[in-house]
């Protein structure tokens, strides 16, 4: 594979104006202030505010998808050793990919078990790259171009004809969707974590909301990130993750947080409406369509994730087009976060969902036009 070093022809988001003197000051002041504020407003805390910093940065594949958006797959490589074939990573809402790798992770484990570890970007983060000003854009370009794109990237950085596609929450969505829609050859296994493909319909319905996004311009973003990042003071989101620690949690909202796109908000309303993810027409049931996917299936879910309970993904299982699927429950207490911050995901889900995905590394190794037997 071709040498990619870790800056790319994607520009990072900085002002070249500041002086670098005063970007350091004012980077500085961003880690210290908050722990600061937090020790003042919980003076009898015995534990860090932080875990750890955030994850160095990886080296970028850049890619570009058939309209022109530009965004990059980053790359943690297998271990010394090891066959290298490629899992890509979907991340979920709110979050970017290093959310697989803080506090360990599952990119650390898929890594120490021999495989490529890829981390996607894609048009609904903060460094992608529009062909211009203003272009809109909805869930089905991330399905469609995005995924595509990056799969194929993927697999000419990696040099193996097929990639495991693990997502999680919105994530795993945008993974099933794609292979149920795409059915794609490229594709040697699919993972989905908490990702619901039926959702409440919300009382009275969102279509006022998601209609005011659609005319507002596409490039403006809600201020999650700050609003995680000042939640990281207090307790808001400890239902998410309530099998983390603290510390943990909220190194994830200050060091990882993102902004949510009004493009995807848009969607994500008509999704409510519907009752479960639907293309932009509404034509499209994107659980139906799984029935056409081609390639083996693990899914897992926690009884008490209110965003993705069983009963929002299990109709997977289902309707799957492929006869080798698995089921993994999660720990009940586990939130919609835990699948990949809690302290015993490693043992309880990362293990064994790298053992389950080295029972099929194989089928990474061939151009899906001939089946191989799957060990175990």
């Amino acid at each position: 594979p071709p040498d990619v070093s870790p800056m790319s022809s994607l520009p990072d988001r900085k002002r070249p104006q500041t002086p670098q003197s005063a970007r350091a000051l004012a980077a500085s002041l961003a880690q210290v202030v908050p722990g600061v504020a937090w020790r003042v407003m919980n003076p009898r805390a015995r534990e860090p505010f932080v875990e750890s910093p955030a994850p160095a940065p990886l080296a970028r594949v850049p890619y570009e998808a058939e309209d022109g958006w530009r965004a990059c797959v980053r790359v943690l490589p297998a271990c010394p050793g090891g066959a290298g074939e490629p899992v890509l990573l979907v991340h979920p809402l709110g979050v970017d990919g290093d959310s697989f790798r803080y506090g360990g992770g599952l990119a650390g484990v898929l890594s120490a078990a021999g495989f490529a570890v890829y981390l996607l970007t894609h048009r609904g983060d903060r460094d992608a790259i529009a062909p211009e000003a203003g272009a809109r854009w909805d869930v089905d370009d991330i399905v469609e171009h995005d995924l595509s794109a990056a799969i194929r990237a993927t697999r000419r950085h990696s040099g193996f004809p097929r990639v495991h596609l693990v997502g999680h929450g919105f994530g795993g969505q945008l993974v099933l969707m794609h292979a149920g829609r795409f059915h794609s050859r490229e594709l040697a296994s699919v993972v989905a974590l908490a990702a619901p493909m039926l959702v409440p319909r919300s009382p009275g319905g969102l279509a006022p909301l998601w209609r005011v996004a659609s005319v507002l311009p596409a490039h403006w973003r809600l201020p999650s990130r700050r609003l995680a990042q000042l939640a990281s003071l207090g307790d808001v989101f400890s239902d998410l993750a309530p099998g983390s620690s603290g510390p943990r949690l909220r190194g994830v909202l200050r060091h990882l947080a993102d902004d949510l796109p009004l493009p995807l908000i848009e969607q994500l309303g008509r999704w409510a409406d519907a009752g479960g993810p639907v293309d932009r027409t509404g034509t499209l049931d994107y659980l139906e369509a799984v029935a056409d996917a081609r390639v083996p299936l693990l899914a897992a879910a926690s009884g008490d994730d209110a965003i993705c309970p069983p009963s929002a993904l299990r109709p997977v299982m289902e309707r799957w087009g492929h006869p080798d699927q698995t089921w993994l429950d999660l720990p009940a207490h586990w939130g919609h976060l835990d699948p990949l911050l809690a302290h015993d995901a490693g043992e309880l889900l990362h293990t064994p969902l790298a053992g389950w995905l080295h029972d099929r590394r194989r089928l990474a190794w061939t151009d899906g036009r001939t089946e191989l037997s799957v060990a175990g």
